[in-house]
């Protein structure tokens, strides 16, 4: 047995000999390692996140928000490699006062606070840097990388409105007259500052109503005065001129509105205003006040009284006694109220001789003549006297 194994060893060895003595390299089957001489096998070293590989995505582009106003996007990130975690954080949340990041559901939340746009402009541009954070989970290795989102903040304006009225009387306004009101607009917006004021509109009413609106006007509808006890309140002074007016033959309600405006162009709802109108009426004017008569022919004459306006009740006052043989009758008119007519009848006698210096007699006849408002239970009157002068010439 013992010579047995000694043979098969010196074969083995023989072998290995004449392998080792011929031409064929022996490693040449071997892994380069072997062959080179270098330590044991060596896997590749994985591949390391980079910014091809780290995606941070949102379904916006360009986020929009408005003062105010919450609103959300939704902010996603992967890195394209496996055995990597990551997480997203927003570097410059705290530039957003009161906003929100869920990084498990990538969600952006946020309310845009009032006034986050100052100055004169309506919008405000800034950007949201999201950071994504990432880790091997076989080497600890991390890798990190930002995006910038571009943000803009709208500014929300707010409506001003027409708060306050002083100054409308309680019962009517007549002709001839005016009215000062003062009206106080509520504009947050506003600033004490030239172009940066609230402005108002004057406008006429609708529905065919009757229109005041060409009677007023404001001093300072582009400049209104401040409140000092209120800074968010602005005082327009407007005028109702109706001294020449002339709207009505009675009376009746006028309208007129007033819109406001913010230095950013935000209207407020128009308010509409109602004032009650009474006519003036004017002092009755006379057809004639001198009348020639012939001595021995009878006179018969006609002195028209009448409203030139054509709106009041007209009558007549005799105020003075009569000549003899001289009548006076004056009546109004049943459809024509605003015109009276007086009738003069006077038996005239022939004359005396004449004087030397030809001059014939005259006699007067005193007369109030009166316009009464038209309308019921109003005693606003107009009256004028006159004197009425009758010549008597002879033959």
């Amino acid at each position: 047995m013992k010579n047995d194994r000694a043979r098969l060893t010196m074969l083995v060895l023989g072998a290995l000999t004449l392998a080792g003595c011929g031409d064929q390299d022996p490693l040449a089957s071997q892994p380069d390692y072997i062959r080179d001489a270098t330590p044991g096998f060596q896997k590749p070293a994985p591949p390391v996140a980079s910014k091809e590989t780290m995606i941070i995505s949102s379904n916006a582009t360009h986020f929009f928000f408005t003062e105010t106003v919450e609103s959300q996007v939704v902010i996603t990130g992967r890195i394209l490699l496996d055995n990597y975690e990551s997480e997203l954080t927003i570097d410059n949340l705290d530039d957003f006062d009161g906003a929100s990041f869920d990084p498990a559901t990538g969600i952006f939340s946020w309310t845009p606070p009032r006034g986050f746009v100052s100055g004169g402009e309506s919008t405000r541009t800034t950007y949201v840097r999201v950071r994504m954070n990432g880790r091997q989970t076989q080497s600890n290795f991390t890798a990190t990388r930002t995006e910038d989102f571009p943000m803009t903040v709208t500014r929300m304006d707010r409506q001003p409105t027409i708060v306050k009225e002083t100054g409308f009387p309680a019962g009517v306004v007549r002709e001839g007259g005016s009215l000062q009101l003062t009206l106080y607009v509520k504009d947050e917006d506003a600033a004490n500052q030239p172009g940066r004021k609230p402005r108002i509109f004057i406008q006429a009413p609708i529905n065919s109503k009757s229109d005041l609106s060409p009677y007023v006007r404001s001093s300072n509808e582009d400049n209104p005065t401040q409140d000092f006890s209120d800074p968010t309140l602005w005082k327009f002074d407007l005028t109702v001129n109706l001294r020449d007016a002339d709207v009505t033959k009675d009376s009746g309600d006028f309208y007129f509105r007033v819109t406001a405006v913010s230095r950013f162009g935000k209207m407020s709802p128009a308010k509409e205003y109602r004032v009650a109108v009474s006519t003036k009426v004017q002092q009755p004017i006379l057809s004639s006040d001198r009348f020639e008569a012939t001595a021995g022919v009878d006179l018969s004459q006609d002195i028209i009284v009448m409203d030139p306006r054509q709106e009041g009740l007209v009558t007549v006052e005799i105020m003075s006694l009569l000549p003899k043989g001289l009548s006076l009758k004056c009546e109004q008119q049943a459809t024509r109220r605003w015109m009276n007519v007086c009738r003069a009848n006077w038996k005239l006698a022939p004359l005396p001789a004449p004087s030397a210096d030809g001059a014939g007699t005259e006699t007067s006849v005193r007369i109030r003549a009166i316009n009464s408002s038209p309308v019921a239970l109003d005693l606003h009157t107009a009256y004028r006297d006159y004197t009425l002068t009758f010549k008597v010439v002879a033959q």
